[in-house]
């Protein structure tokens, strides 16, 4: 059994959900820089296009700090102290809010993620559960990889 000890810092959490929604942030920025282009050419006019550089730049990215940072504090029980959980052939291994030990069997997952910071198991598309690899030997990042992919990958749900 892979064991992962770790406690869930903010830069963890904001990390995270920007990888798990990192395709739907670009599709918007597409779409705005679209109409911000196409409306630059039509017209003549730049000032759209810069409002739209502003939005994205600065205003969106504040904005979903912000409200993450709300979430976070809202949910202190999710990110208290220590918390373990243990991968192996049968699922994920943690303990409920009463301590008792439970498992995640692999079905339960649709998907898994891994970015520069995190490997992540969603539970469904705004639920996962985050393995910070600050926490995680290169050892044990290796076998993890290997578990999500002949336990998750093989389904054909991985992204």
């Amino acid at each position: 059994m892979i064991k992962v000890t770790a406690k869930l810092t903010f830069e963890d959490h904001l990390r995270a959900w920007r990888y798990n929604y990192r395709l739907q942030n670009y599709l918007v920025a597409g779409i705005f820089w679209a109409v911000g282009l196409f409306v630059w050419i039509v017209n003549g006019n730049i000032l759209p296009l810069l409002i739209v550089a502003v939005y994205l730049l600065l205003v969106r990215p504040l904005y979903y700090r912000i409200r993450n940072k709300r979430s976070w504090e809202k949910t202190p029980s999710a990110h208290r102290g220590e918390s373990t959980l243990g991968l192996d052939e049968k699922g994920v291994h943690v303990e409920d809010d009463e301590g008792k030990p439970a498992v995640i069997f692999w079905d339960k997952f649709m998907k898994y993620g891994e970015s520069k910071h995190s490997f992540l198991l969603n539970l469904s598309p705004s639920s996962f559960l985050i393995l910070p690899k600050r926490v995680i030997s290169t050892e044990d990042q290796v076998a993890i990889r290997a578990l999500l992919r002949t336990q998750i990958q093989t389904k054909g749900k991985n992204t």
